[in-house]
């Protein structure tokens, strides 16, 4: 993971701009869910098995669905209008920049995203993760 920047860039502005603009209310319990659903998918892709079912809430959805997006987009399985990304800035998704990842390294990117997520949340609380992000985006991006 530590390979593809870029790729932790793609999924945490995001999240980030998921988290601003359509759902504030999204805490990092809400993240974690739609990592660990990412992380099962494409794990259980590898071994040929269904995902399992995570009962995602309508809002877990929505964001599932967008990093479910990019991530197809860094395998270079999708074109660039996939559904949700014409909501943000190119530049920030590195469009025009992309080299499609192997899948196991895309569930390693995933893996260090939901590790990040535990991590700031211990020490910050319910939206630790969230405002940490969001406070490094605005200052580095």
């Amino acid at each position: 993971e530590d390979k593809y920047p870029d790729v932790l860039q793609n999924l945490e502005f995001a999240i980030v701009q998921f988290y601003r603009e359509r759902y504030p209310e999204l805490t990092d319990y809400g993240v974690m869910r739609v990592l660990e659903a990412l992380i099962d998918r494409y794990s259980k892709e590898q071994v040929h098995k269904p995902p399992r079912n995570f009962n995602l809430s309508s809002e877990e959805e929505e964001l599932y669905q967008l990093l479910s997006d990019i991530s197809e987009w860094r395998l270079g399985r999708a074109s660039l209008t996939v559904n949700g990304l014409e909501d943000f800035p190119k530049e920030a998704l590195g469009i025009g920049e992309k080299t499609s990842i192997p899948l196991e390294d895309l569930i390693l990117c995933l893996k260090r995203l939901l590790k990040s997520v535990h991590k700031w949340n211990k020490s910050g609380g319910r939206r630790g993760y969230l405002t940490f992000i969001s406070n490094f985006m605005e200052g580095g991006f």
